[in-house]
């Protein structure tokens, strides 16, 4: 599958630090899934930034769906964890 047709599924690990996610060339939106882990997540641009707190996910927390208008998008999460991203 290639973006733009039905998109590019990919795991991410997530440290407890924050984490910078690569938009394949193509994508215009992202499709944010919680896989696992405990800590809270805050989505950022870069690091630095105040971003949006997402408070703690669970598999009973639904996606989160991002338009992506920079290349530059990102996670800090409190504790280790993986989400599931779609790149579409």
């Amino acid at each position: 599958d290639v973006v733009g047709q039905s998109g590019k599924l990919e795991t991410v690990t997530l440290s407890a630090a924050f984490n910078a996610l690569s938009p394949p060339t193509g994508a215009t939106l992202a499709l944010i899934r919680w896989a696992s882990g405990t800590g809270t997540w805050t989505l950022k641009g870069v690091t630095g930034d105040t971003g949006v707190a997402l408070g703690t996910p669970t598999a009973t927390s639904p996606p989160m769906l991002l338009p992506l208008s920079t290349p530059s998008i990102g996670i800090t999460a409190s504790s280790a964890g993986t989400a599931e991203v779609l790149w579409l």
